[in-house]
């Protein structure tokens, strides 16, 4: 294939990866603090779990993040671009290598330069694509907010049963002890 072909094709396919994700995604299993639990049982622990844990390093800094099960294939295919993304590292510095040993220094320069403004012309400031964004981003707002709405009202309906149950708790106690007292009353009267 020839070398500004290859270039072209390299540079395109990292515009079209999309989100990608380093390090790699293991189970883990946990014990809990809480006393007597299954988990910390000396003859046969039952470990909590299994968790999907995310390790990475970026810039020389480890870090990690628990991964909701839901996510997962998401996180799995990104981090499957990020793999392709570092093969294509690898290859776009020998397909401008082979352009050099080709054209030359300059004409391998200038071909870099013009790549640069075609796709800042035509694939990444594209408006047909900022307006997909846009529109996905706006979905993605709203969904947020309708799901907050639906947590606030139920986390409002929760408080107000709480409420009621602490009333009903409170007013329980008084007629217990009230009861009490009065019960102690009549059947000391009673007997005398």
């Amino acid at each position: 294939m020839k070398p500004k072909k290859e270039i072209r094709g390299l540079i395109k396919e990292v515009a079209s990866l999309g989100a990608v994700l380093p390090g790699s995604v293991s189970k883990l299993y946990n014990v809990c603090g809480k006393k007597g639990c299954a988990c910390k049982d000396p003859v046969n622990p039952v470990k909590h779990g299994p968790y999907n844990h995310l390790s990475f390093t970026i810039a020389g800094k480890s870090s990690s993040k628990f991964i909701k099960e839901d996510d997962l294939p998401a996180v799995l295919s990104m981090q499957r671009k990020f793999q392709r993304l570092k093969e294509i590292c690898q290859e776009l510095p020998l397909a401008y290598m082979k352009l050099v040993r080709e054209d030359g220094v300059e004409a391998a320069k200038e071909f870099g330069a013009s790549l640069a403004v075609d796709f800042a012309s035509d694939t990444f400031v594209s408006e047909k694509r900022l307006t997909h964004q846009i529109r996905e981003l706006t979905k993605q707002v709203d969904s947020w907010r309708s799901k907050a709405k639906e947590r606030t009202s139920r986390i409002n309906a929760l408080r107000s049963k709480v409420k009621q149950l602490t009333r009903s708790r409170d007013e329980w106690k008084r007629r217990a002890l009230s009861d009490e007292n009065g019960g102690v009353e009549k059947k000391t009267t009673g007997r005398a």
